[in-house]
């Protein structure tokens, strides 16, 4: 094998544990918008897909790294293929329990076919 085909597969290996090794996910359409919890929660997984009725469904997965049990409030917004905002009373802060040192998770389906992308916000809930 020459020189630079090992190194290729070489940095093909590590590229690749380097990535298993990471639990932190960038996802630009999911964000936690409270600095409180910078650092203390993770994007760990997410999901998007269209189902068989013709409506995008998405499903989050995080991870709360503290020892505090955390209640957080994540709003999902719907956008048109045009990237208009598609009004709906589903639009709103939906609360989430975050236990310590544990994944916590949830979804959402849009409001109607058609809808083509969303963005997901994420922050410590409201008392």
């Amino acid at each position: 094998m020459q020189r630079s085909s090992r190194l290729g597969v070489l940095f093909m290996l590590l590229l690749f544990i380097g990535g298993c090794a990471s639990t932190r996910l960038e996802e630009r359409r999911v964000s936690f918008v409270d600095g409180s919890l910078k650092g203390d929660m993770l994007l760990t997984d997410f999901v998007s897909v269209v189902n068989s009725s013709g409506l995008m469904e998405v499903q989050v997965t995080g991870r709360n790294k503290t020892s505090r049990y955390r209640l957080l409030e994540y709003r999902v917004e719907w956008f048109e293929g045009s990237g208009l905002q598609v009004p709906s009373v589903m639009t709103r802060w939906t609360t989430c329990p975050a236990f310590e040192k544990a994944n916590f998770s949830f979804s959402a389906v849009a409001p109607k076919p058609g809808v083509s992308d969303f963005r997901i916000l994420i922050r410590k809930a409201k008392k």
